[in-house]
């Protein structure tokens, strides 16, 4: 809940903090609630040390960590290449789009007949946020 609010707090802040003082105010202020954040953790971490579940004793396999870290660079190229082309991305916002339909379809044929008012429920907010973006994005600025 404190991640929440104070990234709450921040956007709010920032920006005004940036019209009275500049950027520079505005992001030692933020790196400022940063170094409160870690010295906070420092000084409460035998209070909350015994708090976590048994993954988190045991060592880091380099193996597993290596698959992430190259799957994050993977990842990273990925978009780097999605979004240089313009064709490529609109190929991967329809078949995203085509996904998220299957899906919901494969949920609601799978569903219980109590689930399926909330399921269609929440695919109607979901077009209607896509409708809503898609219309933002057309207003002049």
């Amino acid at each position: 809940m404190s991640v929440n609010i104070g990234s709450t707090i921040s956007m709010l802040a920032t920006p005004w903090i940036k019209d009275h003082w500049g950027w520079h105010a505005a992001f030692a202020v933020c790196f400022a609630g940063m170094v409160l954040g870690l010295l906070n953790f420092t000084l409460t971490r035998r209070t909350v040390g015994h708090i976590g579940s048994a993954p988190d004793d045991e060592p880091m396999l380099w193996s597993r960590f290596s698959l992430v870290a190259a799957g994050g660079v993977a990842l990273g190229l990925a978009t780097v290449f999605v979004l240089q082309n313009e064709q490529v991305a609109a190929i991967c916002v329809y078949a995203a789009g085509v996904a998220i339909l299957v899906i919901f379809g494969w949920m609601l044929m799978k569903c219980d007949r109590s689930e399926r008012a909330g399921l269609l429920a929440a695919l109607i907010l979901t077009m209607q946020v896509i409708l809503f973006f898609i219309f933002y994005e057309q207003m002049s600025t």
